[in-house]
């Protein structure tokens, strides 16, 4: 059955309206302090005395005043309210000043490639915010993984999220162990791909592999090349492993392999015809009372 109007219990809401007309030992003014009518904050008044049935105020044509119930039950209620006020208004204080855990998501090899430092040098400048940053190439939700902010690759952006770009572009490089080379031989362009075994990344969130994309002078800006699948990892740090161990060709980020190029446990193939990925994105799920937190790193991002 619906709830009686009477015997609704009362609300933090009818308190602070009691408390306003006590203090202010009339309904008029109390209704100014608050920003109700004066029919409302009698209405209020009216409806507590009939669900506590006991009188409130001693009224007159003159003046209203508080009875000894009414200042006993504020008097009782005062600290939490007053602790209860003070919480809000902390609330809004922690909208302008970033504090407290930030929590951002983001795939593993965007950390050396600028994230590690972007992070570091956000949270010197705000010393009072902590930042839980969690590496994981599996597609992660903001909402159901606790993140405040994800960084994804702009394919894997979703409707729903806002996004600014974030980091560099990112650069691919081909690249094979020598052993490998010397065993199926070195491609000398794009067509020679398929002739060869190949360590593809496969991407978590729907389960296809990274297309490899190739700059071609020909009519079309771009073409794709798929070698023979030898092996499917979702993991990067992964997927250079494996190819250094010899199975085959490889396409991954050029910054994370800088040093097996330098040693020569891996060698680059086709320089330069590896098309560069667009920059990563930020993305977060509403733009609406975003804490400063938040608020903050989007904009230092943005800088």
């Amino acid at each position: 059955m619906p709830e009686k109007q009477n015997d609704k219990p009362i609300s933090l809401d009818d308190l602070l309206v009691l408390q306003a007309v006590a203090k202010a030992r009339g309904f008029r003014s109390a209704a100014l302090h608050l920003g109700l009518s004066a029919s409302r904050v009698s209405d209020v008044v009216r409806r507590c005395e009939e669900r506590l049935r006991v009188r409130l105020f001693e009224r007159s044509t003159r003046a209203v005043q508080p009875t000894d119930t009414l200042t006993s039950l504020l008097l009782d209620a005062e600290t939490p309210l007053v602790n209860l006020q003070n919480a809000i208004a902390a609330v809004a204080d922690n909208d302008s000043v970033p504090k407290g855990v930030l929590r951002i998501g983001a795939p593993v090899a965007t950390g050396d490639l600028f994230l590690n430092a972007l992070v570091g040098e956000f949270a010197l400048k705000y010393p009072e915010v902590t930042v839980d940053l969690r590496y994981d190439d599996a597609v992660v939700d903001p909402v159901r993984d606790s993140f405040d902010l994800v960084v994804r690759s702009h394919a894997l952006l979703l409707a729903d999220h806002h996004a600014v770009p974030i980091g560099p572009a990112v650069d691919l490089s081909l690249v094979a162990s020598p052993a490998y080379l010397d065993r199926a031989g070195v491609p000398k362009g794009v067509k020679d791909i398929a002739n060869h075994d190949g360590v593809c990344f496969r991407l978590q969130s729907d389960d296809r592999l990274a297309p490899w994309v190739f700059a071609t002078s020909g009519p079309h800006a771009t073409q794709t090349a798929r070698p023979r699948v030898r092996a499917t990892v979702d993991n990067l740090p992964a997927v250079i492993e494996i190819a250094q161990a010899g199975l085959g060709l490889a396409m991954v980020y050029t910054h994370a392999v800088q040093s097996a190029l330098a040693s020569e446990t891996l060698i680059e193939v086709l320089p330069g015809l590896p098309v560069a990925q667009p920059k990563f994105s930020l993305a977060y799920l509403s733009k609406r009372h975003m804490p400063a937190k938040v608020r903050r790193f989007v904009d230092f991002v943005k800088q």
